[in-house]
């Protein structure tokens, strides 16, 4: 077998991998959605199903979530995988790459102490994406569900002169920001009235 035979197939294999994995994911978040009208006072309404499945931030609703008297149009941001970084620009436009990163083992009198992990300042394969959202009604919560969740999620601050760290249940830039485990338990405490 030649060398770029071999090359060929173990591209092949490693595609096919990461769909397979992509798509039991997206399967996995349709489920749990589904799953969130079991709880009482939920009520699930699926907008799009091929909005599960896209690879692109879905400019349509793919859900609809209501919950304690307010609705969650839900959105999906394909965050890629725990090695790449997702950046905010403004509403309409997002960037996601891959930062460089490095580990280093700090020792004390010769002896290995702890592995630190160095931030580099490279990011590698960026691509714009854009998001264009529509199908929003008046009086819903818009949620942007990162799925797979990003390494980091960063955003430029309204006042657009510094950039800030995301976290899960934060608001930016008019959305509400989640990854599929952290809506679940969002949605179950708000039916129990922890958010009201």
């Amino acid at each position: 077998m030649l060398i770029s035979e071999f090359l060929i197939i173990f591209a092949a294999i490693l595609a096919a991998s990461a769909l397979l994995s992509y798509t039991v994911k997206r399967i996995r978040l349709l489920y749990v959605i589904h799953r969130l009208k079991r709880i009482d006072g939920v009520t699930v309404e699926i907008c799009s199903y091929p909005s599960f499945f896209a690879p692109r931030p879905t400019r349509r609703i793919a859900a609809r979530i209501s919950v304690g008297g307010r609705c969650y149009a839900v959105r999906i941001f394909n965050g890629v995988s725990g090695a790449h970084s997702v950046h905010l620009a403004s509403p309409k436009f997002a960037s996601v790459s891959i930062k460089s990163a490095s580990v280093t083992k700090a020792r004390i009198f010769g002896r290995q102490v702890s592995a630190v992990k160095l931030e580099g300042g490279a990011t590698h394969f960026a691509r714009t994406v854009i998001m264009k959202p529509e199908g929003d009604r008046e009086g819903d919560v818009p949620v942007m569900l990162f799925n797979p969740a990003p390494r980091e999620l960063t955003y430029v601050t309204p006042e657009k002169n510094s950039i800030r760290v995301a976290f899960t249940g934060d608001t930016v830039m008019g959305m509400r920001i989640f990854t599929r485990s952290t809506f679940e338990n969002f949605i179950d405490r708000s039916s129990r009235g922890f958010y009201t």
